[in-house]
């Protein structure tokens, strides 16, 4: 299910970044990308939830 894939790669994404937060610093490019990288999963984890929970709305 496409949901819980998001799930697992924003997981993986949370661990990267507090490895690479922990290795470059916190304001380095790296750690940057690597937050809005996280971000991204996110904001599309939000919308595909609201887009089901609408759906589910409308039965």
């Amino acid at each position: 299910m496409y949901i819980n894939k998001l799930k697992e790669e924003i997981e993986k994404k949370k661990l990267e970044l507090i490895k690479t937060a922990n290795a470059s610093g916190m304001t380095s490019k790296k750690t940057l990308n690597c937050s809005r990288e996280l971000d991204l999963l996110i904001i599309r984890f939000q919308r595909y939830s609201l887009l089901k929970y609408r759906s589910l709305d409308n039965i």
